[in-house]
């Protein structure tokens, strides 16, 4: 569980600008959306990368409570 104040240990891979960040799972799992269109769901625990999608022009994202539906929109 992610607490308040809590630093999250995502390494920077990519020069891109973050447009859009969402926790879930109480705060284990972070999807980062990027000006790009890239989207990375990471593990906030270890800092691993768990998926990485391509959303061309993402400019907002979203998860759904339970963590298995993702939205993004321009």
């Amino acid at each position: 569980m992610l607490l308040p104040g809590q630093v999250v240990p995502v390494p920077a891979r990519s020069h891109e600008a973050v447009t859009a960040l969402a926790f879930v799972d109480r705060g284990r799992t972070l999807l980062m959306g990027g000006e790009h269109g890239t989207v990375r769901r990471w593990d906030t625990a270890t800092g691993q990368v768990q998926r990485t999608f391509t959303v061309p022009g993402n400019w907002a994202t979203a998860f759904s409570r339970d963590g298995r539906l993702m939205v993004t929109a321009r």
